[in-house]
């Protein structure tokens, strides 16, 4: 183990029955330190034992706190799942990111949020510039217009025949929707 993970572990009153507080500054530098460990870490148990320290950490964190940490996360290519499955299952503001951006999640892990969530996380999916068709196809069954909205708006998003009609009888006569539909490249 890193002797340098475990002094940090100790030294921040990060156990469970540890009653030291720390400022909001001191934990977002902890955070960011901690970040940085995981992001630079070469052995899997010292990934691990930094993932736990920051979750100890986020547990403890204001909303404010927990959208810094998820915007970094965010953009990292292997960034531990756990963490970012915490972020999602996070207030909307702490996910977008992490729906938006993260490589972490998969279309199987999008497609669980896309059931267990709402309208404001399936919108933050829609805007991914990777989408599998599968993924679109879930996110048109949630009937959803404001959804529809966001992904018709997403050049990215892979609109096969099928999905089309069932926008197109989603969004209905809404002027500014079809305008949007009919200009996109692949139509």
């Amino acid at each position: 183990m890193n002797p340098l993970l475990a002094k940090l572990y100790h030294s921040h009153g990060i156990r469970k029955d540890s009653d030291v507080e720390l400022d909001f500054a001191e934990r977002r530098e902890l955070c960011s330190d901690v970040a940085r460990l995981i992001e630079g870490a070469d052995r899997m148990v010292d990934r691990e034992m930094a993932t736990e320290i920051l979750l100890a950490l986020l547990k403890r964190a204001d909303k404010e706190l927990r959208q810094v940490v998820a915007e970094r996360f965010a953009t990292i290519d292997h960034a531990p799942l756990r963490l970012v499955l915490q972020f999602v299952n996070d207030e909307i503001e702490v996910a977008r990111p992490i729906l938006k951006y993260s490589k972490a999640l998969n279309d199987l892990d999008l497609l669980y949020i896309i059931q267990s969530r709402d309208s404001p996380f399936w919108q933050a999916i829609a805007t991914r510039e990777e989408l599998g068709e599968n993924v679109v196809e879930a996110l048109v069954e949630t009937s959803d217009i404001d959804t529809a909205a966001v992904l018709i708006r997403n050049d990215k998003a892979p609109l096969n025949e099928e999905v089309l009609h069932k926008v197109v009888r989603l969004i209905g006569d809404d002027a500014v929707l079809s305008s949007i539909l009919i200009g996109r490249a692949d139509m």
